[in-house]
């Protein structure tokens, strides 16, 4: 009975293959905090810029203004919760060299740092129609880009080892790092003033501020900010868990979401904005 004991604790224990280097774990964190870097600092800033800087001296209605603003965040709600599930479909039947999900954050950058850039650069109307549909128009847009990049960069995480236990450490690195990125946007809004002040002067970047163009620079560090980080994911991180055959349909995607209770409570959180700390944190909760 002894000696089977013993050879019972002789017996070597199996270590699960590694195949993520420390610098791919390091570089995966490092894309999904330039995606959030921008992403996390668009919602709030736009709404600032849409309300008070836009169409400043063009006559319009500042109520009117107010009321129409929620309106264009709530529709665009929607258009980011069609595209998610969209997305999410063409990201599992896309296949190349690259794999399912780098094409579209590494292609997919340069565009949403384009368009977000985009969204601060308002008509010169005084027609309030014409600026009405210019806030759906470009903030929907926005929307839809950004979730072709930041849905699938979160992805990543199912696709970079096929070893349970190493995607998990690369999903708590990255989420953590996510979740700092989508604070970086305030530290940004507080840094950039402080320059723009010293190189302009006081006065001048009171009228540079009334403007809105410390918003606009923000945003445009922001956006370089993030594409610099996701090439450096893009350059040094690879999809490790093998394609599958299945293929799965819109329809299928949907109903998916209304009986599975845990996609359904990600889904609503982000639907009606309560808030990308809470979306972030559920979604890390069910994932783990």
């Amino acid at each position: 009975m002894a000696k089977n004991k013993s050879a019972v604790a002789e017996k070597p224990t199996t270590v699960a293959k590694k195949y993520m280097k420390p610098s791919e774990i390091a570089t995966f964190g490092i894309g999904l905090f330039g995606v959030a870097l921008l992403t996390g600092w668009m919602p709030d800033y736009t709404m600032t810029f849409f309300a008070d800087f836009a169409f400043k001296g063009k006559g319009f209605d500042s109520t009117q203004l107010a009321h129409i603003i929620p309106i264009v965040f709530g529709v665009a709600g929607i258009v980011g919760a069609l595209c998610e599930l969209i997305i999410g479909v063409l990201v599992d039947r896309t296949r190349t060299p690259l794999g399912k999900v780098k094409p579209w954050v590494g292609f997919g950058a340069i565009p949403l740092a384009i368009i977000s850039m985009l969204v601060f650069v308002a008509p010169n109307t005084s027609s309030f129609t014409l600026a009405t549909i210019w806030m759906f128009v470009i903030y929907a847009l926005y929307t839809a880009v950004s979730c072709a990049v930041e849905s699938p960069s979160n992805c990543f995480g199912a696709l970079c080892s096929p070893n349970p236990s190493e995607r998990s450490t690369a999903i708590s690195i990255a989420s953590f790092l996510r979740s700092v990125g989508q604070s970086g946007g305030q530290v940004v809004i507080i840094v950039v003033p402080l320059i723009m002040k010293a190189l302009m002067g006081q006065q001048q970047y009171k009228n540079a501020e009334g403007q809105g163009l410390d918003l606009i620079i923000s945003t445009a560090v922001c956006a370089l900010g993030m594409v610099i980080f996701v090439m450096i994911f893009f350059a040094n991180n690879k999809e490790r868990v093998p394609y599958t055959s299945e293929n799965v349909s819109l329809k299928e995607s949907v109903k998916l979401v209304f009986t599975n209770k845990n996609l359904l409570m990600v889904s609503l959180t982000k639907l009606f904005g309560f808030g990308r700390g809470v979306y972030g944190t559920v979604s890390l909760y069910i994932a783990v």
